[in-house]
Formats: structure tokens, C-alpha cells, sequence
């Protein structure tokens, strides 16, 4: 697939970049080479693979249980802060 260079002036309004013409080229290039790797990502032959829910399988990658905590009253933490608005911590 080829960008144009109009399609990648539109894309950079859109995320708010401002873009020289020397940019614009190097960016087209990149592009294209991103492109071309998932085309030959895309021919892979994956039939005989199964599916994963999680590309890691190990078991000690779960979430904590829930457990309660000690946390400092808000008035003690606005007391030992530098600059505080209204109820907040300014930081």
C-alpha cells in the first residue's frame, strides 16, 4: 500500500504536528516499511496455531487480593504539606 503525502499532511493536522516537506518524505518511507512487515507479517500461516486469551501463560502473574490499608487522615497529610487548595494537596 502507498501514502501519499496528502494522507500523512491530514494525519499530522489531526494529532496537531507541524511537518516540513524533508519530514514528510522521511515519514512516507517509514510508513511504507511498517506497511510492507505486517504484508509479510499477514502471510503467515497461522492455522495451526492456537489461540491465546494471554500471550503468557504464568500462573504468578495475578492480581492481588484486595486487603485493607492505613491511610493517613486527610487533615494530618494537609497539615504536613507545603501548599495546599482548598481540601486538596497542591502539588
Amino acid at each position: 500500500m502507498k501514502i501519499n503525502k496528502d494522507d500523512l499532511k491530514k494525519l499530522s493536522r489531526l494529532v496537531m504536528f507541524e511537518l516540513d516537506d524533508a519530514q514528510l518524505e522521511k515519514l512516507q518511507v517509514e510508513f511504507e516499511d511498517i506497511l510492507s512487515n505486517f504484508k509479510q507479517i499477514e502471510k503467515l500461516d497461522t492455522s495451526n496455531v492456537k489461540a491465546m486469551n494471554y500471550p503468557i501463560s504464568n500462573s504468578s502473574n495475578k492480581l492481588r487480593d484486595d486487603r485493607d490499608v492505613y491511610q493517613a487522615d486527610q487533615k494530618i497529610a494537609q497539615k504536613t504539606a507545603k501548599e495546599t487548595l482548598g481540601d486538596f494537596v497542591k502539588v
